[in-house]
């Protein structure tokens, strides 16, 4: 239920699954997986991410499947290393679009200032 616990496994993954989302849970964050560049495998229930979810198939930055066939994209994806790397590059570079989007609505609006600290905070970004 936090972020950032899981980043030694998913430093060491070739593949991850999105937990809870093979059975009626949701999903989990799919995102935290784009920093290792890790293909992400995730079901049917991604409720609680379903707008990320459609993003990340429609980029072709993620594979969506059921528990059936869960199995044959797993082998797929360990019998094809360059469709792996080119699903984690996808998803980090789908991932990397969306932070400088928010970056950039956060900084226009006040809403958090991301100027580095040696400028002064009242400068004209």
């Amino acid at each position: 239920d936090t972020i950032g616990d899981v980043g030694l496994f998913y430093a060491s993954a070739d593949i991850v699954l999105i937990g809870g989302s093979f059975v009626n849970r949701g999903g989990q964050n799919p995102i935290e997986a784009s920093n290792f560049c890790c293909p992400i495998i995730f079901g049917p229930s991604m409720n609680n991410f379903k707008e990320i979810g459609i993003s990340l198939i429609k980029n072709k930055a993620a594979i969506q499947t059921d528990i059936k066939g869960l199995e044959s994209k797993i082998i797929k994806l360990y019998r094809d290393k360059k469709l792996r790397l080119l699903l984690g590059k996808n998803l980090n570079n789908f991932c990397n679009i969306e932070k400088n989007k928010f970056d950039l609505f956060c900084t226009m609006f006040g809403i958090i200032d991301r100027r580095p600290r040696s400028e002064p905070v009242n400068a004209p970004i």
